[in-house]
């Protein structure tokens, strides 16, 4: 029976999260973001390597770094080598093509300092809930952005706010924190200005069609962001649009 590559794709999507694969999601929405739209109306059996290499060169034209294309190439690969498992097609596409080069960021992870990070957060410009997601990452167990976009006030202790439960991503475990003195009041007030909700993302999608529900863990940055809001706050080097480190003068 021939089944397109969109049906396959459920179907291995099916089996991920029937094998509680903690990345099964992600692996989707990358998929849907990048191979569907190129390949999923057609039939697997007909994929050959040069359909793989239109992937790639769209995900070239979307900027895509070569983390994330390796990612996409494990995602497609993962979907083939099922339908190689069951017979449905002789052999896998995306391991016939070779991912090409791609833009490898090989900056330096820049950390503001203590200083740097209570001026931000003093900063009346910069966005209030950047500032507190800025805060929950900084001081609540290090967390990444993917994981402050599946933070559930389900997991928060909103009776006392002495704990939560922090996801970690790549397949790790959630993990029991106590929450700083620090955080509890900025977190507690987020709590209250929202309804005292129990369940429902902590910083959900703020506008659009989606306004309220969680944001996507894929494809979502607040780099940007982050660095106009650091260009807003007096005295804090930050790079400018091309990487470059730019340092704000000092005022007296």
């Amino acid at each position: 029976k021939a089944i397109s590559v969109r049906e396959a794709v459920s179907a291995a999507h099916a089996r991920w999260k029937a094998a509680d694969l903690a990345t099964a999601d992600v692996q989707l929405r990358r998929l849907e973001m990048y191979a569907l739209p190129v390949i999923g109306h057609l039939d697997a059996a007909a994929v050959k390597p040069s359909h793989i290499r239109e992937v790639y060169d769209a995900a070239l034209k979307a900027k895509l770094s070569r983390q994330s294309g390796i990612h996409l190439r494990n995602a497609m690969s993962a979907v083939f080598e099922e339908l190689a498992a069951d017979e449905v097609i002789a052999s896998n596409p995306v391991k016939r093509t070779k991912l090409p080069k791609m833009k490898q960021d090989k900056r330096a992870r820049a950390i503001l300092t203590d200083e740097e990070f209570a001026r931000f957060m003093a900063s009346p410009d910069a966005d209030l809930e950047l500032r507190l997601m800025g805060l929950v990452a900084r001081v609540q167990g290090g967390l990444r952005t993917c994981e402050v976009n599946r933070w559930c006030w389900s997991m928060v202790d909103v009776d006392t706010f002495a704990s939560c439960t922090v996801p970690r991503g790549k397949g790790k475990e959630p993990q029991l924190l106590a929450i700083p003195d620090m955080l509890r009041p900025f977190l507690r007030a987020r709590w209250e200005s929202h309804g005292e909700p129990r369940i429902g993302p902590v910083f959900p999608v703020r506008r659009g069609p989606r306004a309220g529900q969680f944001t996507k863990t894929v494809g979502t940055s607040y780099a940007a962001a982050l660095r106009r809001a650091l260009k807003r706050a007096r005295d804090v080097s930050v790079r400018d649009d091309e990487g470059r480190w730019k340092d704000r003068p000092t005022e007296t």
